[in-house]
């Protein structure tokens, strides 16, 4: 609801000169609005980021095993449990993910 000082502007200048009378409230809360989905965009942003990073640690980690497989196979060989091994091949992923994320 417009003031009387407020009708008074908006009745002599809106249409002249284009301008838009507007309380502060309800342009505190477009502005909030606003912010709100800037917000939001940059957390998808944030997200996609974050999936395609993932997707390129796997590839990497998917390469590295395929690559490895005789030399895998030779631990299993010697004596090495399959947990073993699988802990190998996590600890090199936490590795390249940390030294990538840095």
């Amino acid at each position: 609801m417009l003031m009387q000082s407020q009708k008074v502007i908006s009745d002599r200048y809106e249409k002249s000169e284009g301008i838009q009378v507007q309380a502060t409230k309800a342009y505190k809360e477009g502005v909030m609005v606003f912010y709100d989905h800037l917000t939001s965009l940059f957390n998808a942003l944030g997200l996609v980021g974050v999936i395609i990073g993932t997707m390129g640690l796997l590839n990497t980690m998917t390469m590295n095993v395929l690559e490895r497989t005789r030399e895998l196979g030779m631990l299993r060989a010697v004596g090495s449990l399959r947990r073993q091994v699988v802990r190998v091949v996590l600890a090199e992923a936490l590795i390249i993910g940390v030294v990538s994320a840095l």
